[in-house]
């Protein structure tokens, strides 16, 4: 999308949205759709404790006039932006979203990449990522690599990969589960600009781990 073009956001509670991701898993069919939100909402999570601010997910939608999206059209593959765009990311101040602080999220699944052997798991993310790094430099956009199966990495590794590159992105995330497979435990560390291991998600604590959520009306959000 041109950056330059009007649009307005959607926005919604991160707990709505992990609560109906976690409704949609129950059923047993889950889209690539379903995968993207859920990633997002992981992040979400792991930035609010990290920040001790409430954050938001959503939908950029061109045009200037708010529409009227209920929070399963944010699992629905045809809404947002455009294919650089998957979902946007936005902190929340006193119940108020400023536009100008929105991220913008490009989601990459790795379905094959994660391991336990710490060193395939890297090298198949550095190889998985070849060209996104011949994107156009975006400070804003937030590059978010999925691990879907438990797996381990050495995000300093990945980390020295991506400078050397010269990122496009503004900001690279990994976010993975960790061995066994089902637990209710992830990870999340950033690897670019710098490398850092964010605060541990447990899911059996959310409601503790979600800051600025409880208590906030779906009509202010939006």
């Amino acid at each position: 999308m041109d950056r330059y073009q009007p649009w307005t956001g959607c926005y919604f509670p991160l707990l709505d949205a992990l609560n109906e991701w976690n409704e949609r898993r129950k059923t047993g069919v889950v889209s690539k759709r379903d995968h993207e939100v859920h990633a997002v909402s992981l992040l979400a999570m792991a930035l609010s404790q990290q920040n001790k601010r409430g954050y938001l997910i959503g939908l950029q939608l061109l045009g200037h006039k708010k529409p009227s999206l209920r929070l399963c059209d944010l699992f629905d593959p045809k809404r947002g932006l455009d294919r650089d765009v998957d979902i946007v990311l936005a902190p929340v101040q006193d119940a108020i979203v400023n536009e100008h602080l929105v991220h913008p999220v490009q989601i990459i699944r790795c379905l094959d990449s994660a391991s336990l052997d710490t060193d395939v798991s890297t090298l198949r993310i550095i190889g998985s990522l070849k060209r996104k790094l011949r994107s156009s430099k975006d400070d804003k956009l937030i590059l978010l690599i999925h691990l879907e199966r438990a797996g381990r990495i050495d995000y300093f590794k990945l980390h020295a990969a991506l400078t050397a590159h010269n990122c496009p992105f503004g900001q690279v995330f990994v976010v993975g589960q960790y061995a066994p497979a089902g637990t209710h435990r992830w990870f999340c560390v950033q690897v670019f600009p710098t490398a850092q291991k964010l605060d541990d998600l447990d899911f059996t604590l959310l409601d503790k781990q979600v800051v600025g959520h409880r208590g906030q009306s779906r009509k202010t959000l939006n």
